[in-house]
């Protein structure tokens, strides 16, 4: 005769919205699922899934590609990124000496002024020194030759 069997449940599987809950290291947007919750996902699924019925290998392959592809383009934008920032800091420094033509941005008034220097390091890209004003590059609309320096007297012999 067969004793009692006790039945046990099975592991549950995390959801996606329990990989993705932010932890003390991480403090992210739980709405967006990055290249490592995709992983945990990926092994999750590996580690629940029947052993009676194993998940295709043309599907696992699938979402081994996906994982590349999303480390790929995370590496892509970082790279952009830094390409960005350098083309703004050529610009800023290239216009040193040049006049502008500005909006402010508190004022709203349209302003003209020479360029004397470059401020980096900011959150917001490269800043101009116009005067005692600091002009982001996005408020600039016109750009002009340096303005003309009268000659200098000559010299007395």
């Amino acid at each position: 005769m067969l004793d009692s069997v006790t039945p046990t449940t099975p592991p549950q599987v995390p959801t996606a919205a329990d990989l993705a809950a932010p932890t003390a290291k991480t403090a992210k947007d739980p709405s967006q699922l990055g290249k490592d919750d995709f992983l945990k996902l990926l092994v999750a699924q590996l580690k629940y899934q029947d052993p009676m019925k194993p998940a295709d290998s043309t599907q696992f392959m699938a979402q081994t590609a996906q994982f590349s592809m999303l480390e790929q383009l995370t590496n892509m934008a970082k790279q952009s990124d830094v390409v960005l920032a350098s083309q703004q800091s050529q610009t800023a420094t290239g216009l040193i000496g040049r006049s502008i033509t500005y909006t402010d941005s508190t004022t709203k008034e349209v302003l003209t002024g020479t360029v004397s220097g470059a401020l980096f390091g900011g959150t917001d890209g490269p800043k101009l020194k116009v005067g005692d004003k600091e002009v982001p590059l996005s408020a600039i609309t016109e750009v002009a030759a340096a303005p003309a320096t009268p000659p200098a007297p000559p010299a007395a012999t």
